[in-house]
């Protein structure tokens, strides 16, 4: 093992109204979190929504924090700060923190993988979204594919930003 070993790891997942898609994020993050062999703390941060997505997601087995910034870095800063709060037993962890957005469904290796770059060094792992070719038309989805080549970085990261 080259890195530090992780320990804890937290998963934030800010959402803005959300609830069609929401449900499909939070299977996804359940089928992920149970490939790791850490503790996990996932907090599902609902933030200025006015759908059901506070609903969608309390039908799932994650703690909901709901707020009203309107801001995305906000939500994910205040999901970060709960989750490690939940993970205060192991507070001399290291603890890795992921995040995803709450329209996207991840591989069931999203946080293996994760887990084992940050074995390899890693301080930080910075992915990119395929969107889901069955919600785009046949000529949004030949337009991504003409745009993004396979194993290429694209130059620019959604949904990692805010204030």
């Amino acid at each position: 093992m080259i890195g530090p070993s992780i320990r804890a790891l937290a998963v934030v997942i800010p959402v803005h109204n959300e609830e069609q898609l929401l449900s499909r994020c939070l299977q996804s993050v359940e089928v992920a979190v149970s490939r790791v062999r850490v503790p996990v703390a996932v907090y599902v941060v609902i933030d200025a929504s006015t759908d059901g997505s506070a609903s969608v997601a309390r039908r799932h087995p994650f703690p909901v924090v709901e707020i009203d910034a309107g801001s995305v870095g906000v939500a994910r800063s205040v999901g970060v700060t709960a989750a490690l709060r939940g993970l205060a037993p192991a507070a001399d962890r290291r603890v890795w923190i992921a995040n995803t957005d709450a329209d996207s469904v991840v591989p069931s290796n999203w946080l293996t993988l994760q887990l084992g770059l940050a074995r390899e060094g890693a301080d930080m792992v910075i992915g990119t979204v395929r969107p889901d070719f069955a919600d785009l038309t046949p000529q949004h989805r030949q337009l991504w594919l003409d745009t993004h080549t396979p194993g290429c970085p694209n130059g620019h990261v959604h949904g990692a930003n805010g204030p």
